[in-house]
């Protein structure tokens, strides 16, 4: 029979006291006289809070012990770990909460809970600086410590006055820091994009079309399937089945007027729950091209895709069957290192630090990212509809609109679809 790991920890008589006892995490928790219902009452309260805690021993020792900064980092993550995760994926949020805990532990892991104060959280903050956070960054993990101690006071482990005062510090403004601003997304002209165009598969073409036409997030386009879309009406509608805000209550739609129509019709006969836009077709077609300019006979050498041929041993490199977020940006940016290809006097830099910090810049410089559409689309929109429009095309509405806004705005994103989509 397999060993039980979740069960709830044991009532026990404690020999040298008379006294009933249970056990978590190694500490002893008494409960008084063995046997009396007060002691039955007091097992059912700590088992209750225990699996309240998320079964976290450090939690329930703390209440009996000086808490540590670590202690209350080790039980907040054992209760949270699971929960930025999106569609079975971890999502940014996690790694970003472990960058956090992480310095945090570093820095101040072994100090109690009750002694971090204002102080030592600008200290931590000042390290973040040190790092090369930008500052809005900094903010941000600020936040995230702010945010831990709340989570103390909500578990009963941290005393409110501690987490009080870390709400006083206030973070960083703009041009009274030494923390470095952080760089706005700004759109991408479009005739960087169409320079860029030649050296894509016709897949990733497509998905650069479909965003700039909808104004769609770079994982919204990933995302889209055949039974995402309505095409019903004069205007599609593509509901996506996940999307980045609705976590808030929000709901988003895009708009697919005759132009995205016409892009997206082809990618429309897959099955009903496949994505449209697929890796694979991506990287076939550069197969095939790779093919056309051959010049040793098929007979010769290697056959196309061997090296990929899990038969021989060795680790298969195909894609999987559908783009991610990662995948879609890394092609943009494989392709804008052959439109813009580095300057031989770059290459011939002596100095082998100095040269790869120049090629570096120099790809950086010529690079675009797939948000950076969205932003295209949206300056477009707002020049030519004005700024409400392109608030509506984004999904930018809150979730407590009402109804008849709700009306107006479906109503104007299916006219600028209509007419430039």
């Amino acid at each position: 029979m397999p060993k039980l790991t979740k069960k709830l920890p044991a009532y026990s008589l404690h020999k040298a006291s008379g006294q009933a006892v249970m056990k978590i995490g190694g500490q002893s928790h008494y409960l008084g006289v063995h046997g009396s219902e007060a002691s039955h009452q007091e097992y059912d309260r700590l088992c209750s809070e225990y699996l309240a805690a998320g079964r976290s021993a450090a939690v329930m020792n703390s209440r009996q012990s000086d808490l540590t900064v670590k202690l209350l980092a080790l039980a907040f993550w054992k209760e949270r770990k699971t929960y930025y995760v999106k569609d079975g994926k971890p999502t940014s949020e996690k790694a970003a909460w472990q960058a956090v805990l992480k310095k945090l532990n570093r820095l101040y892991g072994n100090t109690a809970a009750e002694e971090f104060g204002p102080t030592r959280l600008k200290a931590v903050r000042e390290a973040w600086v040190d790092q090369g956070l930008s500052r809005s960054v900094v903010n941000r993990n600020v936040r995230k410590v702010v945010e831990l101690f709340r989570w103390g006071v909500e578990s009963e482990i941290v005393e409110t006055e501690t987490w009080q005062k870390l709400t006083a510090v206030r973070g960083l403004k703009k041009g009274r820091t030494p923390a470095r601003e952080p760089t706005p997304v700004a759109p991408v002209e479009m005739h960087i994009v169409e320079l860029t165009m030649p050296h894509l598969s016709p897949v990733v073409r497509d998905m650069i079309r479909v965003q700039l036409l909808t104004g769609a997030r770079p994982g919204e386009v990933c995302k889209l399937r055949p039974m995402d879309v309505d095409r019903s009406g004069e205007v599609w509608v593509y509901i996506p089945a996940s999307h980045k805000t609705e976590h808030h209550g929000r709901s988003r739609k895009l708009y697919l007027g005759p132009e995205a129509q016409a892009v997206l019709r082809p990618y429309l006969l897959r099955g009903a729950d496949a994505c449209c836009f697929s890796a694979i077709d991506s990287r076939e077609w550069f197969r095939d091209v790779a093919a056309g300019r051959r010049v040793t006979p098929p007979s010769c050498g290697n056959a196309r895709g061997r090296k990929n041929d899990p038969r021989d041993g060795a680790r298969s490199h195909m894609p999987r069957p559908y783009f991610d977020t990662q995948t879609y940006g890394k092609s943009i940016r494989r392709a804008t290192k052959k439109a813009w290809p580095v300057p031989d006097e770059l290459r011939e830099i002596a100095d082998t630090a100095e040269r790869r910090v120049a090629i570096k810049q120099w790809e950086d410089r010529h690079a675009w990212a797939p948000n950076q559409l969205r932003h295209t689309r949206a300056t477009d929109v707002r020049a030519r509809y004005g700024l409400e429009a392109a608030q509506v095309i984004l999904g930018h509405a809150t979730a407590d609109v009402t109804q008849i806004y709700a009306e107006r705005d479906d109503a104007l994103a299916r006219r600028v679809a209509k007419e430039s989509g």
